[in-house]
């Protein structure tokens, strides 16, 4: 086998190797870029999804008082501006094979919430899983987390 030969079979591997890795995700818009302006009857909620090193090709869907809001992939993030009140946050995997625990988040006119989808590596001391959960974190936290994701569209 001659070396051209060889190297371009090498960089077929690795080109594979990489995009195997690195998942397809769909996070492809800028990094992270907060909104400066929100109406002072609306709240605004971040939902996202830092890089994982698991389950990266899957996408999770979530859904809002039972309203589609986007899907999160890997290393994704979307701002999610609602009215004030409580909000149903549900979860459902590309797959459907599962749904993830959500949650209910109450806001308020003006706030600022940041809900990270987390895959859980431990139910508790028996049972491991990767079922997605809604987390809300707290601000200096979830600013450090989300600078390295990508917009996700609706």
């Amino acid at each position: 086998m001659s070396y051209s030969l060889r190297f371009r079979l090498l960089a077929v591997i690795v080109g594979c190797a990489w995009s195997l890795s690195t998942g397809c995700s769909k996070a492809t818009g800028h990094l992270f870029q907060a909104i400066e302006s929100v109406k002072p009857t609306e709240a605004l909620v971040y939902l996202y999804r830092p890089h994982a090193t698991k389950n990266r090709t899957v996408s999770y869907s979530l859904y809002a008082n039972d309203q589609f809001v986007t899907k999160l992939d890997d290393g994704g993030y979307f701002p999610y501006l609602a009215s004030p009140g409580d909000i149903v946050f549900s979860i459902h995997s590309s797959s459907h094979e599962h749904q993830g625990i959500g949650g209910t988040l109450i806001t308020r006119e003006g706030e600022t919430h940041f809900v990270k989808l987390m895959l859980d590596d431990r139910n508790d001391v028996f049972k491991y899983s990767n079922e997605p959960r809604l987390i809300e974190i707290p601000t200096t936290t979830a600013l450090e987390e989300i600078r390295s994701c990508r917009l996700m569209e609706p």
